[in-house]
């Protein structure tokens, strides 16, 4: 063989083995990077539950507070409705009064405009 060959054989062997030490380290890291993400993916999935576990809580008060709103709402109504049967005329004066007052500031709005 001659001396070019060797050489040539050594310097193609040098590469092979860079190519080969620089395709372990890609390996680790892409070992390393899965790992990262598999971390990440558990983190965030536990995030996630526990934002929906606290969206279903915050549902849950949300449903039992307009619940609670409903209730005082038609016990009021009944109430209002009471009243003016009990005294319809002193309830259409006030109606009256109250239609005549929104009348009044709605033209006055539009006329300061």
């Amino acid at each position: 063989m001659s001396h070019s060959t060797t050489k040539s054989r050594a310097v193609v062997s040098r590469r092979i083995d860079r190519a080969a030490n620089s395709a372990h380290h890609l390996n680790g890291a892409a070992h390393d990077a899965k790992e990262s993400i598999s971390r990440n993916g558990e983190r965030a999935l536990e995030k996630v539950k526990s934002l929906r576990d606290t969206l279903q809580e915050s549902k849950k008060v949300a449903l039992t507070k307009v619940k609670r709103a409903a209730a005082a709402v038609r016990t009021q109504a009944v109430r209002v409705d009471k009243t003016i049967r009990a005294k319809p005329y002193q309830s259409l004066g006030v109606a009256a009064g109250a239609g005549l007052l929104a009348g009044y500031l709605i033209s006055r709005k539009g006329k300061s405009a």
